[in-house]
């Protein structure tokens, strides 16, 4: 009742590539900014990825610490990036962001995406599967 309207449309990102016809496909980039809803949207996202449900190539993401996020929040969210398979290659403060230091973007890649996408332009006699496994 109580619940805004727009927020009744919001579907779990599994959901939206398998209506738009993308199961089984990579996503190769994924940004997200969603103003402080990263901590708690990420967690299926990162399930999503460990257990081979979607496929993210790279994920590019802006972290906002507020008042509330605890050093547990930080630690829990670098560990499902982990479990998911994806490595930070990149992160700077947003500095047009309050005092530049409350958001932080990062960028993770999938460490079979990388391995893969490595392999096929510096090694094109090799197979990617023998050696870097599945994403």
């Amino acid at each position: 009742a109580g619940v805004e309207p727009w927020l009744r449309k919001l579907r779990p990102l599994r959901n939206l590539t398998r209506v738009l016809g993308h199961t089984g496909r990579t996503i190769d980039i994924l940004k997200i900014d969603c103003e402080s809803c990263e901590w708690s949207a990420l967690v299926r996202i990162f399930d999503d990825l460990s257990n081979s449900r979607l496929h993210v190539g790279q994920l590019q993401i802006e972290l906002h610490l507020t008042r509330t996020t605890s050093q547990q929040d930080i630690n829990d969210f670098m560990a499902g990036a982990d479990r998911a398979g994806l490595r930070i290659f990149h992160k700077e403060p947003n500095v047009l962001h309050g005092d530049g230091f409350t958001a932080v973007e990062y960028a993770f890649v999938h460490r079979a995406f990388a391995c893969t996408e490595f392999v096929q332009g510096h090694c094109p006699h090799i197979q990617p599967a023998h050696v870097c496994g599945a994403q």
